[in-house]
């Protein structure tokens, strides 16, 4: 629900951007810069000039009647209740507050004026019913962008705060996810920690803040909703409600439960002072652990071992399975096309997840001489699936750094015996493996020889491997406490619950 294209600033079309959301998305926005009110504090400083100007330059462009009412009307074409739900948005920078997308329920976004700060948006603008102020990039130093908590107010028009996306994690002072963007390092001021432990209640969600035209990139952050059902008034409930989570891209399923309350609520203890703790999590992936944390605290951490055992002329297991591809450095500025269809010789395929992203950028990419590059993004797409199959149209490029992947995926969840087969008909090449073989370890190959473009089948995963529920009796530490789940893959996926209150009776 926050993410950016050449709509405003960064690359990739609109269009694109919509069409990417479309693939894999159940609700979304695409995010345009609106405003930033205190923007002329930085005049003076020739090193930034260039930032002030790319700002104000898109500023301008919004402001055209025209174009903001081209960017609400194709917004619109893409919402198909029961399948994917729109909602109109725009950003708002302040060195004092820090940033914040809107998000409106209604379609019919209208553009506030030019110069009106967060504060007024909040307090004298926007419709508290329809609307939504999302803090980000919360980890920076305060009076630089970084989020200034005495400017929260609680209640759904603030239901929650992005605690990570391609600017990196904002849980606390260490964590996963370092800061390294321009913007400059973490700072505990702005932290989630630190506005738990001001006694605030806030959801927690996590969204790309991507500047390449593709929202929800694999890795680059998405925020997931417990609805009731795939429509706007019940997607709009729950994140007014806190019913929400945040994951780095990879569709982790959390059930997470306090004396039967979900996550984002608030309950008073029982009669009997006992809190039944529920935890049920669904992985993508081999789980390294789920941790159940309280005020601060981990209060329990369950550990996942891999022991790849089977019969190999046993019946079906149910496995999990990343197949991916990109890499090629041969030539290294050069995009891949990706033409495909896995297949199983036995067996059904029970899911299949697109896990496609763009390139990782988090605003203009200039060259050595400070000229704007030129880029366009791509769209990947799952071409057709059926109970044995999928196909795919894609597209890739090569890895900027070693721990810094464009690599492009697809996640299989397979129901079939241990000496069936899976087939990948890829770009005019034929391989397979057994899944008895995938147990065992990834299997990979070159395209075209060493340094060209080549793929992997990860290790395949079985169910004790990615499911994971406990559940724990806990009591009063204080006279109100707060829990939360953090769980990691060991692909260096994560997900953060919302957490729950529990007030002493």
């Amino acid at each position: 629900m926050h993410n950016h294209s050449a709509l405003t600033y960064g690359h990739g079309s609109y269009e694109n951007a919509l069409e990417n959301a479309a693939q894999s998305l159940d609700f979304f926005t695409v995010t345009p810069h609106a405003m930033w009110p205190d923007i002329d504090n930085l005049q003076g400083n020739p090193e930034l000039e260039w930032v002030i100007e790319y700002h104000r330059t898109a500023f301008r462009r919004l402001r055209d009647p025209a174009y903001w009412t081209n960017y609400i009307e194709k917004l619109k074409q893409y919402n198909i209740p029961g399948e994917r739900i729109t909602f109109p948005s725009f950003e708002v920078h302040s060195l004092r507050y820090g940033d914040h997308v809107v998000v409106s329920r209604l379609q019919d976004l209208e553009l506030p004026p030019a110069g009106t700060t967060i504060v007024e948006l909040r307090d004298q603008v926007l419709d508290p019913d329809n609307t939504i102020i999302t803090p980000h990039g919360i980890g920076y130093q305060s009076d630089y962008r970084g989020y200034n908590w005495d400017f929260f107010t609680e209640g759904p028009q603030t239901p929650f705060v992005e605690i990570f996306s391609r600017h990196g994690g904002s849980e606390g002072s260490i964590g996963p996810f370092g800061m390294y963007h321009d913007m400059g390092p973490r700072d505990f001021g702005g932290s989630m920690e630190a506005g738990l432990r001001r006694g605030f209640r806030f959801g927690i969600v996590a969204s790309s803040d991507s500047h390449a035209g593709h929202p929800g990139g694999f890795g680059d952050g998405r925020m997931a909703v417990l609805a009731l059902t795939l429509t706007r008034d019940d997607i709009w409930e729950a994140i007014r409600s806190r019913r929400v989570y945040a994951t780095t891209g990879a569709n982790i399923l959390l059930d997470f439960r306090v004396n039967g309350a979900h996550m984002g609520e608030i309950v008073v203890d029982n009669e009997s002072g006992e809190r039944s703790i529920h935890v049920a999590v669904e992985g993508m992936n081999q789980i390294d652990y789920v941790e159940l944390v309280k005020n601060g605290e981990t209060l329990q951490r369950e550990h996942v071992s891999y022991t790849p055992e089977y019969d190999a002329s046993g019946g079906p297991i149910r496995a999990k399975i990343r197949f991916e591809f990109g890499w090629n450095q041969v030539a290294s500025t050069a995009r891949v096309d990706w033409q495909g269809t896995i297949s199983l010789s036995e067996g059904r395929l029970l899911k299949v997840t697109p896990q496609f992203r763009g390139a990782p950028f988090t605003s203009p990419q200039r060259d050595l001489e400070g000229n704007e590059i030129p880029w366009e993004s791509w769209v990947s797409r799952i071409t057709n699936t059926t109970d044995t199959s999928v196909s795919f149209d894609a597209k890739s490029e090569s890895n900027p750094a070693p721990m810094q992947p464009v690599t492009q995926s697809i996640a299989l969840d397979v129901e079939m015996p241990p000496g069936a087969r899976i087939v990948a008909d890829v770009n005019g090449q034929e391989f397979s493996y057994s899944l008895g073989e995938l147990l065992e370890g990834s299997r990979s190959r070159f395209m075209r020889g060493w340094l060209t473009e080549a793929v992997s089948f990860n290790r395949a995963v079985p169910e004790s491997g990615f499911l994971v529920e406990f559940d724990l009796v806990d009591f009063a530490s204080t006279d109100e406490d707060y829990y939360f789940l953090r769980v990691r893959q060991t692909d260096h996926q994560w997900a953060w619950s919302s957490p729950i209150w529990v007030s002493v009776r």
